[in-house]
């Protein structure tokens, strides 16, 4: 099974997201970068800090990884120890993978779990330097992990009906 074997709208959909989360992520970095030289200028140009660059930096950078894990586990960018799987039976090899991304699966959701507790719980306190609600800011690792479980779950799916991990309909498409 490839990507163009997908049902149009299914692929249509994760073009569509996929397409989302890269603008997003493109648009993050080049925000980090004016930010930093803005603040570079300011500071060594004009001879006056801008007060909220830093935190807005941390804030983007934080937003940008949790939105970023999903593509990269996709993606097969994430670091992966695979030298005992891959010396096993091909079979055996399967089934540890299986394994494998249940319990990232289960971690993702936990992480997705608390990670939308603890925004709520800080959705009266506000940033240090800008004005912006801690729950924007913490809501970011819920949203990242429960992006992964999607990536996951597509992932687990593909392997669960014998498609090849290197050869996903949602590895292609995210390519």
């Amino acid at each position: 099974m490839k990507a163009s074997d997908l049902p149009l709208p299914l692929a249509q959909t994760i073009r569509g997201y996929v397409t989302a989360i890269e603008i997003l992520l493109v648009a993050g970095m080049a925000g980090m970068v004016i930010l930093a030289t803005l603040q570079v200028f300011f500071r060594y140009i004009v001879g006056a800090s801008l007060s909220w660059s830093e935190e807005a930096l941390r804030y983007l950078m934080i937003w940008i990884a949790f939105l970023g894990i999903g593509l990269a586990y996709s993606r097969g960018e994430m670091i992966g120890m695979k030298l005992l799987t891959n010396s096993l039976p091909h079979r055996i090899s399967m089934i540890m993978g299986l394994i494998g991304r249940l319990m990232i699966l289960a971690m993702m959701i936990t992480i997705a779990w608390f990670g939308w507790e603890f925004a709520w719980k800080t959705r009266e306190s506000a940033a240090t330097a800008l004005p912006v609600s801690m729950f924007w800011i913490h809501i970011a690792v819920a949203t990242g992990a429960a992006l992964t479980v999607l990536h996951v779950i597509a992932s687990f799916v593909a392997t669960t009906l014998g498609i090849e991990e290197q050869h996903t309909p949602l590895a292609e498409v995210v390519q």
